[in-house]
Formats: C-alpha cells, structure tokens, sequence
C-alpha cells in the first residue's frame, strides 16, 4: 500500500523535524451517532482548548482566502507541551479536495492512536452551505475538531471578500460525528449514567402496624377483668 503523499510541517513548535506521515490505518475511532455525541459532557476547560485550536487552525486558510484563492484542506494537531503541527498536502497534481480531506483525517486518526501525547486536532476544509432559499450558497470555512478529553464538534465559519479584504463571520457551532479520537469509554459512561437516571427508584418499605389485642369490655356495673 503506497504511502499518503502528506507532511508534517512546523505551525508553532520551531526546531522540530518535517516528518513523513505514516500509513494512515483505520484506528478504532470513528464516525459516531449524534445522539451519542450529544450526551457526552465536556469541561468547559476542553471546550475552551478546542474554540482556541480552531481559531489558530484556520490562520492557515486566510491567507489564501485573502488573495482570493481556494485553499487545500489541512489537519492541525496539537501536542499535549501545547506545541502544534500542520498536516498538509505537499505533492503537485493533487487529488479532489474530498479525498485530501479523508486522507489527512485518516492519518490525524493513526498519529492519535499511536501517539498518546497527542490531545487534539482539527481538520479544516473549504465547504459552501445554500442560503434559506436555495438560490446562492454562502462560503465557509469547515473545520471538525476533536479532544481525547473531548467530543468531536463541527464549526461552519462564514466570510466575505470585500476590496482584496478577508471578513470572518459568526462561526456556527454543531455536533460533530468524525472522531479522531476513541471515545467509546465516554460513551459507554454516558449511556450507564442515562440508564440509571431513567430507572425508576424502589419504593421506601413501609412497616404496617402492629395488630392490637382486643381487651374485653367491662359489663355494666362489673369491673373489667372480672367474671
């Protein structure tokens, strides 16, 4: 099997070595039910990381953008030292912008399950979503990004090019289902919690009265206890 003709190159972390990317094998990790997705509690602390790592991620697309060109997708992984990594497509004649995305979120999955230092990463991807009414599309920066402390979420960023200016809109924020990371543990945890909230709570014992002993009646003008 030929190996993906992706790189790693240096975002932040200066004086490490340019890396050739390894057989991206599918690792355990993968698509993943929304409902799923939904139910898994994330820190705030990792939500802020992640918001953080999506803003840094698509500087690498505004350039581009800026001059007016379209840009490849690229994965971005961030080193548990804080240190982060730009997967990029390096080669001449390159494929759809499709399979640059499956290839480079194929190998962001391999790099998580073999390097445990690694704790998150975003893929980031030029995407178009039609308006209300369907008769234009609106441009997008498409980034999905992934916490191993975590839960994959999907961030829609729209722009604008005015006067050779690049203008960032509100990003939008979904669940997300391409999970670089394995989180079937948290899923799991998540459903037996669930599960135990729906169940219903036995009823408290109850301790029925204690049977009294009838005591004869005292006859008219004879005391009780006499015969």
């Amino acid at each position: 099997m030929k190996k993906p003709l992706l790189t790693f190159a240096l975002l932040l972390a200066l004086g490490s070595p340019e890396v050739m990317a390894a057989n991206p094998a599918p690792a355990a990790a993968g698509a993943l039910d929304p409902k799923e997705i939904e139910a898994l509690e994330v820190p705030d602390a990792v939500l802020a990381e992640m918001n953080k790592l999506v803003e840094q991620a698509v500087q690498g697309a505004a350039g581009p953008l800026q001059t007016g060109e379209e840009f490849t997708p690229y994965g971005v992984i961030q080193n548990e030292d804080g240190t982060l990594q730009m997967l990029s497509w390096n080669k001449p004649n390159p494929p759809p912008a499709l399979e640059i995305f499956r290839q480079i979120f194929l190998t962001l999955r391999a790099e998580a399950a073999s390097r445990p230092q690694v704790v998150a990463a975003v893929t980031v991807a030029p995407t178009s979503v039609p308006t209300t009414d369907g008769a234009t599309r609106v441009s997008m920066i498409r980034a999905e990004v992934d916490h191993r402390r975590g839960a994959p979420r999907m961030v829609l960023i729209p722009y604008t090019r005015a006067s050779g200016k690049l203008e960032l809109g509100t990003p939008v924020y979904k669940v997300g289902t391409n999970a670089v990371f394995d989180h079937s543990a948290q899923v799991a945890a998540a459903a037996k919690a669930a599960k135990a909230a729906k169940k219903p709570a036995k009823p408290a014992a109850t301790v029925a009265p204690a049977a009294q002993t009838a005591r004869p009646t005292a006859k008219s003008g004879q005391p009780a206890g006499k015969h």
